[in-house]
């Protein structure tokens, strides 16, 4: 594909621009629109400053001293009133702008103003009508056909991000010699009709920053720009009809983020930061449009436009080639009046900026090798006439072409002469080498079974002789029978293919040789080995092997005393014999031996078949015996269309071996074509380890059983998979290596950890200590020290020397914190509070960003309990805080801050202001529930219940809120396990939780769902329960991850 452009001349109607020096060229469409008083202005009883006396005029109401810098009156293209329809600022500022786009002329608008001006609200309603218009415009126009492309970015904090899918990594910006600057990785998706197109907008305002400030309640934070491509071409068109080119062109709607003062905002934080780059990016925009209003004063200037990468992604806006309207948008308040005045004196600037408009068109390959055919044939042409040579007569021409080919016959009767001398010194050449090779071949047959041997005369001796003799040939031949001019190259020529052929078989025969003595030393290798391996065999056997070794020495005495071979035929007869016999005798003895080996292999094979079916036949049983019940009388249907969706009633939470949920069957079943196996050690037990066997262990906090459990059910409440002896070995095993193996211990922790190495474990995975044994202590102590003097730094100080921020968020945790887990009690105690009043705080200090938000006070518990585990003894709620000295209490700490920490850095953005990464999870929650149990998600809708309600505490809390605080560490040994994958899980077992009770919540209504979803009946779950939710949705994400339509409904 080649681009080309062209000139274009555009019109002067609505949205249009002046026109100025040529049809090429024009200025940026410049309109001011101007918002009512908003109710917080009234309230205040605020008046309103600025008028429109015309349509092209806003005047102040306040008189300007005569010395004064800003003028009493602005004039722009086109100035919209408080009472005017943003539907009439797109027809009258924009409209004309927005429709070049199907031209082939590139187009932006976007809206500049300060915050709390309408930009976003102005942006919205142009965009909606610019779209209506294009499909309007490709309605009315069927000779062309259209293809429409969407993407979205945001430029948050000066990182740019794709607002059409959930990723949030940034993306970064190259250049392009034909296309400028350009995004890389940023998704652009065909749009289908103008229903798909709204939707698409939808998602990317779903996804963009927003947040609360003094000035505007919902607040843009980021730049946003939605890009659309049009590309067209004419219809109907044959391969008789002549080339057209088509038309491609992009339209950006840019939606600016407001200008803001921190005087008037009282922003601190988080949004301050966010001010500051916003206004940032605006003034190096304004710096942008002052250099290219200048003209001709600053040419060849330089434009900042690298300083920002909203005017890197802008340049072609600016003075490049597109058509550009501007509306900025102002508030007529008095206490904004320097706020507006800037934005006008922005808007003055911007409307001196020149542009460049070409149409852009594409050629396609097929054109484009038309036309160079075409100047080639002309080029051809030209080249046959030489220029000058008109008047010349055809006589002169045919004559000059005469000679032409007289000369190249006799040119070829040369060559001619030439390839026949070559011919019959060729022929002579062959007639002796075959010869040569006859007398090579009968020398050779009484050597047949001699073995191979590379001291004979070489062929390529042979073919150096032949071309010294037809040298010596040559230079003895007359002068006057030598070819005329390169007889002697053309027999040089030939005699280098002779040697190459030469040479080949040479090669050919080196080779050969080299595989027989290959063979001869492989031989050797099996009776040596087997000799070595059977020292026990009978006699037979071992003289057997001596005699092979003392013919193969013979042979080896053969082979080396070189060119004869053997002395005589006898000889080689009766060792060809020897070897045709005692391979076979070799080859009996081997089988016996391998046949032997087999059966005890198989013995022994068998038996342990036989030991794991039985161990997996009384688990299956148990399972049934203690959790059976009656099936529920209407028998629940699979939803159609719904893989391995999960049925109602209990028998979708305890399964049986033979059912395709069984753990048995599940363990099989991943590993076919499954690029994201899970730890190996799920299916450990299936293929080589022992039977499991229950070890006692002492009691630990997150393994007692719930309260009405019996005693024979301990197992599963502690976790069957955690305590299998054979597991525990492979953890000792994993853990006693001086270096351990990350990745091995992650896969083997998945099913769980042994609550006595837990907290080992539990450091390993979050990267807290070190895998090498002999780092580990020093960098624990180290860590711990560090935490210490946080303490010292941050925590024990007065009031008096924190700021206001820091004793608000030290007020809240206080507040928080009596309130994390009040069905626990040890958690109600007052040291462990204090305890965990100075984690969350000291965590706080140190992520400004986001500072403490509730819900971290639960994510902290997990952690302080085991590591507690290492230092008490019994049940939790027995356990004495106070009893722990202050070093092994701060030792606690410490462990529990970073290992907080390592946790939280990979979801930042889950507490981050406006909590993004979680709305975001929320979104991809809902279609996934969708994609698996559709009837759920619509029922949900129909009631009005927003899966925001519910599920934003499941992913704050990571799930702690949800299960028995017991069955929290069986939990987070999978959520640990799954390191960088963990957030994509989190949405998976939330689904698996969500849809245990499908057929009940499809049974309530709005109210009994929201009572339902606060107070889950989870109060008497076993691990039993809690593996059957991990499983279903590790099954989902090997059936939907790496599916690129897994989350669309259709």
């Amino acid at each position: 594909m080649t681009v080309a452009v062209e000139k274009a001349g555009v019109g002067n109607g609505a949205g249009g621009g002046a026109r100025t020096k040529g049809p090429a060229e024009e200025k940026i469409y410049v309109t001011v629109r101007v918002r009512p008083l908003s109710n917080k202005e009234l309230a205040r009883s605020d008046t309103s400053d600025w008028e429109c006396t015309n349509d092209n005029t806003i005047a102040s109401k306040i008189p300007v001293p005569d010395r004064s810098p800003y003028p009493s009156s602005y004039t722009f293209d086109r100035v919209f009133g408080p009472d005017c329809s943003t539907h009439r600022v797109y027809e009258e500022g924009a409209k004309d702008v927005a429709l070049s786009a199907l031209t082939g002329l590139n187009s932006t608008i976007f809206a500049y103003g300060q915050t709390s001006s309408g930009k976003t609200y102005t942006m919205r309603g142009v965009t909606e009508s610019a779209i209506a218009d294009i499909y309007d415009y490709i309605q009315k126009n069927q000779e062309r056909s259209f293809v429409l492309k969407v993407s979205a970015l945001e430029i948050y904090n000066e990182v740019v991000k794709d607002l059409l899918t959930s990723e949030t990594n940034p993306l970064r910006l190259l250049d392009d010699k034909d296309r400028g600057t350009i995004v890389e990785r940023l998704k652009e998706e065909v749009v289908r009709n103008c229903d798909h197109l709204h939707e698409i907008l939808k998602i990317c305002e779903a996804h963009r920053q927003v947040g609360e400030t003094n000035l505007n309640d919902v607040s843009s934070r980021s730049h946003q720009i939605v890009r659309l491509t049009v590309e067209s071409q004419p219809q109907g068109l044959t391969s008789e009809s002549p080339p057209a080119p088509s038309l491609v062109a992009s339209l950006n709607f840019v939606d600016l983020a407001g200008s803001e003062r921190a005087s008037q905002t009282l922003a601190h934080g988080a949004r301050l930061k966010e001010g500051a780059h916003i206004n940032r990016s605006l003034l190096t925009l304004s710096t942008c449009i002052r250099k290219l209003s200048a003209g001709s004063k600053t040419k060849g200037a330089h434009i900042p436009y690298r300083d920002s990468k909203l005017t890197r992604i802008l340049q072609h806006s600016l003075g490049g080639n597109a058509r550009t309207a501007i509306i900025c948008t102002m508030s007529p308040a008095h206490s904004h009046i320097e706020q507006s005045r800037n934005t006008l004196a922005f808007a003055t600037r911007a409307k001196e900026v020149t542009n460049s408009a070409h149409i852009n068109m594409v050629v396609s390959d097929k054109v484009l090798v038309k036309q160079l055919q075409k100047e080639v044939a002309r080029l051809e042409a030209g080249l046959r006439i030489p220029e000058g040579n008109e008047n010349c007569s055809s006589d002169a021409i045919l004559h000059a072409k005469d000679l032409q080919i007289q000369k190249m016959e006799a040119e070829l009767k040369e060559l001619q002469m030439q390839r026949d001398a070559a011919q019959a010194r060729l022929d002579e050449v062959n007639k002796k080498l075959q010869a040569e090779e006859d007398k090579k071949q009968a020398d050779e047959s009484h050597h047949i079974h001699t073995p191979v041997s590379t001291s004979h005369r070489r062929w390529s001796d042979t073919g150096d002789y032949f071309i010294r003799k037809m040298q010596d040939q040559n230079s003895q031949m007359p002068l006057s029978t030598q070819p005329k001019g390169t007889s002697l190259r053309q027999s040089s020529a030939a005699s280098i293919m002779l040697v190459q052929e030469i040479r080949k078989l040479e090669n050919l025969q080196d080779e050969l040789g080299e595989d027989a003595n290959r063979a001869l030393e492989a031989l050797q290798k099996e009776v040596e080995c087997l000799r070595m391996a059977q020292a026990g065999m009978n006699h037979d056997a071992a003289s057997t092997i001596k005699n092979l070794q003392d013919e193969i020495k013979t042979m080896r005495c053969l082979r080396v005393k070189g060119d004869g071979g053997v002395k005589d035929q006898e000889d080689a007869t009766m060792v060809c014999a020897s070897l045709s016999l005692n391979p076979a005798m070799l080859r009996e003895e081997l089988s016996r031996l391998g046949e032997k080996d087999k059966t005890d292999a198989d013995a022994a094979i068998a038996t342990l078949e036989e030991q794991l079916e039985s161990v997996q036949k009384s688990l299956d049983k148990m399972a049934l015996d203690n959790h059976g019940v009656d099936s529920p009388k209407t028998p629940t249907r699979r939803k159609k269309g719904v893989p391995l969706a999960p049925q109602s009633g209990t028998g979708r939470q305890y399964l049986t071996a033979d059912t395709p949920y069984s753990p048995t069957t599940w363990r099989s079943l991943r590993y076919e074509n499954n690029e994201n196996t899970p730890p190996q050690s799920i299916a450990s037990n299936a293929n080589n380890e022992t039977p499991e066997v229950s070890v006692p262990s002492p009691s630990y906090p997150f393994d007692t059983a719930s309260k009405g459990g019996s005693a024979g059910n301990s197992r599963l409440c502690t976790g069957g998979r955690a305590t299998d002896a054979a597991r525990v070995a492979r953890f000792r095993k994993i853990l006693a290596a001086p270096a351990i193996d990350i990745d091995a211990l992650r896969e083997l922790a998945w099913s769980g950890v042994p609550p006595n190495i837990r907290p080992i474990v539990w450091r390993l995975l979050l990267g807290y200590a070190p895998p090498n044994a002999d780092r580990r202590e020093a960098a624990l102590a180290r860590k711990r020290q560090e935490y210490l003097d946080c303490i010292s730094q941050y925590y024990d100080i007065g009031d008096d020397d924190r700021s206001t921020d820091e004793n608000e968020m030290l007020h809240q945790i206080s507040m928080d914190v009596p309130r994390t887990l009040p069905e626990v009690p040890f958690f109600q105690q007052i040291a462990v509070q204090a305890s965990l009043s100075r984690i969350l705080y000291i965590w706080a200090i140190r992520h400004p960003a986001s500072g403490y938000v509730q819900g971290v006070n639960d994510l902290a518990t997990p952690f302080l309990v085991v590591f507690l585990s290492e230092h008490l003894e019994g049940d939790m709620d027995s356990w004495d805080f106070t009893k722990l000295s202050p070093e092994t209490i701060y030792q606690v700490e410490a462990d529990s801050l970073w290992c907080l920490t390592a946790l939280l850095d990979g979801i930042q953005d889950h507490y981050t202001f406006a909590q993004p990464g979680i709305q975001r999870l929320v979104f991809r929650f809902k279609e996934l529930v969708r994609r698996i149990d559709e009837p759920v998600v619509k029922h949900l809708e129909q009631e009005g219940l927003e899966f925001l309600q519910f599920a934003f505490r499941w992913l704050n809390c990571l799930l702690v809120r949800e299960i028995p605080f017991q069955l929290v560490g069986r939990l987070w040994d999978t959520w640990l396990s799954e390191a960088d994958n963990f957030p994509e899980y989190l949405i998976y077992v939330c689904a698996s939780f969500l849809l245990t009770w499908s057929d009940q919540l499809q049974q309530n209504e709005f109210q009994d769902m929201v009572l339902f979803l606060q107070h889950l009946p989870t109060e008497n779950w076993t691990h039993q329960e809690l593996e059957m939710v991990l499983s279903r949705a590790f099954m989902w994400r090997v059936m939907f991850d790496r599916s690129p339509s897994h989350l669309n409904s259709g």
